[in-house]
């Protein structure tokens, strides 16, 4: 009974994120291309996550990014060609792509590609807890292609409620060894 009090608790706590999946975190976009990062005049490079867009890269491509969904949509046609690998850090590969990084967000879990969005199998994505990068490397897009990421997320525990949840097993260990 005292082992799943404890187990409910800490299911309850580790459940209680700051937010909800991206939703709410702040969004930084870098474009990668030819062996380097690249800033392109006032195309955003930071955003909230609320489900609206915005236009990057010189009006080539839009990004929306909602609760759990990253959606590309590429505003005229476009080619990217060959580049030299562009970045390469924890666990993320790009070699001409985007790069989004998550501040305030859950952990990032898992990523699907939806390939109803856009069929190919040169685009390719990499992520770790808290960056998507996508490599469109000798992709091809038309106006109005879009490329829709499915991402599953978990919430990271507050450092509130883990300091409770420590206090609480600390507790429950000295009365252990009080009976």
């Amino acid at each position: 009974m005292k082992i799943a009090s404890v187990l409910a608790m800490a299911a309850l706590i580790f459940s209680s994120g700051a937010y909800a999946g991206l939703n709410g975190s702040t969004v930084s976009s870098t474009y990668y291309y030819n062996g380097g990062a690249y800033a392109f005049g006032n195309s955003a490079t930071t955003f909230n996550a609320v489900g609206t867009s915005a236009d990057l890269v010189f009006g080539s491509f839009n990004v929306s990014v909602t609760d759990n969904q990253i959606t590309y949509t590429f505003l005229k046609d476009s080619f990217f060609d060959y580049s030299a690998p562009s970045y390469t850090s924890n666990g993320i590969v790009i070699n001409s792509g985007n790069l989004l990084s998550f501040t305030g967000a859950d952990r990032i879990t898992s990523v699907t590609y939806d390939s109803q969005s856009f069929q190919t199998t040169d685009l390719s994505f990499t992520f770790n807890d808290n960056q998507v990068g996508l490599n469109w490397e000798n992709v091809s897009f038309t106006a109005g292609s879009k490329v829709i990421l499915n991402l599953v997320t978990t919430p990271v525990p507050e450092p509130e409620n883990l300091a409770l949840l420590l206090a609480g097993l600390g507790l429950i260990a000295v009365r252990r060894r009080q009976l």
